[in-house]
């Protein structure tokens, strides 16, 4: 007689994967939970975060964006998110350079003019552009804070390194820390309390 083939239930292979979906949503909404809600509620935590320039909101979109269902792919997301954050705070340190101040410290009125066009070339090329979805997420998520900065004539001269000269307690480089910060809870989540794998997805 031949041994009959094992095979799996109509629909198991679904709901598999339905449970994994499941599982790992539960994973990034406590890791999520564990992240921002301790400086909502204990005024300390706020007041330390805050005076170390760490957003949670920008830390915790970085985070959510860059997750993925395997280590692999959080790793490759949070590499291209990464440099996007890096580009942004390269283009805003290239217009403080010129600008030093933005607008509220230009005296010519070219600075309103030049932003405003920055900003619009900025949007226009990463939208053409054929890059990776976390590339552009980066670099127009964080520019636009950047821009709207620049823009703001209320903005101190000292928020952001100018005259082209580079200082790491501005708010560019605090932006590239809270992307780095964020990928690295993106990284923990993936793998813990179990790394997932494409390998063992696919098993």
């Amino acid at each position: 007689m031949k041994s009959e083939s094992r095979r799996k239930p109509k629909g198991h292979d679904s709901t598999e994967k339905f449970q994994l979906a499941q599982s790992y949503a539960l994973r990034v909404a406590v890791f999520t939970a564990l992240f921002a809600v301790p400086p909502m509620l204990i005024p300390e935590i706020k007041d330390w975060t805050q005076s170390r320039g760490i957003s949670i909101i920008s830390m915790v979109s970085t985070f959510l964006f860059t997750v993925d269902r395997t280590v692999g792919g959080t790793l490759a997301g949070t590499t291209v998110t990464f440099l996007g954050s890096i580009l942004a705070a390269m283009y805003m340190w290239i217009l403080q350079g010129f600008y030093p101040g933005g607008v509220g410290a230009d005296e010519t009125g070219q600075a309103y003019a030049v932003g405003i066009t920055a900003l619009v070339v900025w949007v226009l090329v990463f939208m053409a552009l054929n890059v990776p979805g976390g590339i552009r997420f980066g670099a127009l998520a964080g520019f636009m804070g950047f821009s709207m900065a620049f823009l703001n004539p209320q903005t101190k001269l000292d928020t952001y390194s100018h005259g082209f000269q580079i200082n790491l307690k501005t708010a560019e480089f605090n932006a590239i820390g809270n992307a780095l910060l964020g990928s690295v809870l993106a990284l923990i989540c993936a793998c813990l309390p179990v790394p997932m794998s494409a390998l063992a997805k696919a098993k």
